[in-house]
């Protein structure tokens, strides 16, 4: 057997398929291994300092890091870029396949390895556009429910928090007592002013410091909903 110097791999959730070759392009190994055991598989069969790639997905980074750590050159690839490659008949082992001969061609783009640090500053980052999104979602909402009451607040975010805390003081403008005790109610208006540590957060009972802690700490392992019930 030649000595490995490119490797493609197919990763998954639960089953890796590996399709490897030497310099001249032939094919020296593939197989197909549980979650478990394909990086051994690979520290054993694949000289350090060889190539392996992969495409960019779910846990690409991550199994990067640790391909890393064993003295391997990592390359992540664009699925969109491994497309071209990919023979008739399409799998899993064809995919891997693809992604060795993708990775082989000189003007080929490939995606950074990110690092730990970097990867917290991303996922602190998408759980923060996403809660925005629903922030947004929540105070049309809430504008529209209201509106069946007779209530109608000035355009804007911050106009809206102000008036919330005005809406739930009156006793006198048609809202039931249902609805503001909901904890569903409840829920989205905290979605409100999760970014923001307003006066009118502080007359809700949410101060600015918890909001702004949840703003940052937003990657918590519980979500949101569990941890405004146990807060309500």
């Amino acid at each position: 057997m030649s000595q490995i110097t490119r490797v493609g791999v197919d990763i998954a959730k639960s089953v890796f398929h590996v399709h490897a070759v030497d310099r001249f392009g032939e094919r020296q190994w593939k197989g197909k291994y549980s979650r478990t055991k394909w990086l051994n598989a690979i520290t054993d069969k694949v000289p350090q300092g060889a190539e392996v790639a992969m495409e960019a997905c779910g846990s690409s980074h991550y199994w990067g890091r640790e391909l890393q750590k064993r003295g391997y050159k990592v390359k992540i690839i664009h699925a969109q870029f491994v497309k071209p490659y990919v023979k008739s008949n399409k799998n899993d082992a064809i995919d891997a396949e693809a992604i060795c001969e993708a990775m082989s061609r000189p003007n080929m783009r490939f995606v950074c390895v990110k690092s730990n640090r970097q990867q917290d500053i991303q996922s602190m980052h998408r759980i923060r556009d996403k809660l925005m999104v629903q922030k947004s979602s929540k105070a049309n909402q809430i504008r529209g429910l209201v509106s069946e009451y007779g209530l109608v607040a000035p355009v804007g975010i911050n106009k809206l928090r102000e008036a919330i805390p005005l809406w739930l003081e009156d006793v006198e403008n048609g809202l039931s007592a249902l609805f503001r005790s909901s904890r569903q109610i409840h829920l989205a208006i905290y979605l409100c002013f999760i970014f923001h540590g307003s006066k009118s957060s502080t007359s809700l009972g949410l101060s600015a410091k918890p909001c702004r802690q949840l703003a940052i700490y937003s990657c918590t392992t519980r979500s949101l909903a569990f941890a405004v019930s146990m807060r309500l």
